[in-house]
């Protein structure tokens, strides 16, 4: 029996192209770790801070820029909410120890991001649909596909942009969150 080159060719590069995809994946998910890490340190942080008394001393243009900044913080906030929502989604497929649903005992992938986000079900159930909707799939030979929804998954991570982050002045905090989920959301 011969085997074409060309095919054989082909296949070797496809598994290579999956193998540098899998690596890839694997260090924006250490990085995004290694960044809720560091919010969680500064959440942490911030508890400990005293609150400021109400009103807030604050000018209107202060308080425009405040709710500006928060209103941008929140948008990374959700956007790196949707890609840890499709990596959870992804991994409870398989019936491994790298199931994250398994390991916690939960029923489902929303029912963890329920107890954990304190998300009601029903909104925990619609963020891993539109996180399975946003997240770019595999083929069985490996090849990358694009997301089932790509216009949603560009908007979602529109946020993560790094010129358009730049151009609003957000904190060097959301800049380093949204370095490794660049690659990840396709922004």
């Amino acid at each position: 029996m011969t085997t074409n080159p060309a095919a054989s060719l082909r296949e070797l590069a496809l598994r290579e192209l999956a193998s540098r995809e899998l690596a890839l994946r694997e260090l924006a998910l250490r990085e995004l770790a290694s960044c809720i890490t560091l919010l969680g340190e500064l959440v942490a942080t911030a508890g400990s801070v005293t609150p400021h008394p109400l009103p807030l001393p604050l000018s209107p243009d202060e308080l425009l820029k405040a709710v500006t900044d928060l209103g941008d913080a929140q948008a990374v906030l959700d956007a790196v909410k949707v890609a840890v929502a499709g990596e959870v989604v992804r991994r409870s497929v398989v019936l491994d120890d790298d199931n994250p649903v398994m390991h916690t005992s939960h029923a489902s992938p929303a029912t963890l991001l329920a107890e954990r986000w304190r998300l009601p079900l029903p909104a925990a159930r619609q963020l891993c649909r539109v996180a399975e909707g946003v997240a770019p799939r595999q083929s069985i030979l490996g090849e990358v596909l694009p997301a089932p929804f790509p216009v949603l998954a560009a908007a979602i991570a529109e946020p993560l942009a790094m010129p358009a982050a730049a151009d609003r002045e957000l904190t060097p905090l959301l800049l380093l969150l949204a370095a490794p989920l660049q690659a990840q959301c396709g922004a």
